[in-house]
């Protein structure tokens, strides 16, 4: 497997807490993969790792053969919360990362990222003036207008409505085909993991929580959501995640499951 991202025998710990340990994954250029599992196996806190914002205890992590080390352009964050300034517009929120990473086109840099998600129409508002999922596709973009490396995803559409996250999981597996992003993502959602993925990564329970599976998900590009809730393999597969979560790594933890 090609290693252009690769987390390599990766472990934090928090004083004597031990969050993780042993992570070994490698991504693919233009991979989709998604790590799900049950609330405090450390999915964010591994995203965070590869995001820089965090330092691991033991082992490394290289993007494109360098070692990261902190923050960096190379890699768009995308979080639950939308983080949107409220006192700038939708074009300036985009702007404004833009202008951080490049020196050049910078309105155009903007536009098109804004044109991506389906927003040019929306530019000149605010925030408070826009929808949620709205909020969430000017966030997308932002991350997308710096031309990451890597789009990390931490569960984005978990605070919207069922009907607008499915419109946005549409959304950007188009954006995805169009860009050939590379992405990781954090979810609590199996059919959404299914649906957006080439492989699902499972998680075993914390403490000291490990990469328990790794489901490879073969399904045909581009995908339709409707025409997959009748497909037998999507329906294998969303078992096979589903067996790992409550059978193997039982727990109380609620996981959504449409």
């Amino acid at each position: 497997m090609d290693k252009y991202l690769s987390i390599e025998g990766v472990g934090i710990s928090f004083g004597a807490s031990e969050i993780l340990t042993g992570i070994d994954l490698t991504i693919r250029k233009g991979e989709f993969v998604t790590l799900i599992g049950h609330s405090g196996c450390g999915k964010s806190t591994l995203l965070n790792l590869v995001a820089g914002l965090l330092k691991p205890t033991l082992g490394a992590i290289l993007l494109a053969g360098k070692h990261v080390d902190g923050p960096g352009p190379d890699r768009g964050v995308v979080f639950q919360n939308h983080s949107l300034l409220p006192w700038l517009t939708c074009y300036q929120n985009v702007h404004l990362a833009v202008e951080r990473v490049f020196k050049d086109r910078l309105k155009e840099r903007t536009h098109a990222a804004l044109e991506l998600v389906g927003l040019s129409h929306a530019e000149h508002k605010y925030p408070h003036q826009v929808s949620g999922g709205m909020k969430q596709r000017v966030g997308i973009a932002r991350a997308l207008a710096i031309e990451p490396k890597v789009l990390l995803l931490d569960e984005p559409f978990g605070a919207l409505d069922a009907l607008t996250r499915a419109t946005l999981q549409d959304e950007l597996m188009r954006i995805v085909a169009k860009t050939g992003a590379t992405v990781l993502m954090v979810t609590h959602d199996v059919d959404e993991a299914v649906l957006l993925s080439d492989r699902v990564v499972m998680m075993s329970n914390g403490p000291a929580a490990r990469i328990g599976e790794v489901l490879e998900v073969p399904l045909d590009r581009p995908r339709e959501r409707l025409k997959l809730a009748h497909d037998a393999r999507f329906m294998d597969l969303r078992a096979a995640v589903l067996e790992f979560l409550y059978e193997k790594q039982a727990h109380k933890a609620k996981l959504k499951v449409a």
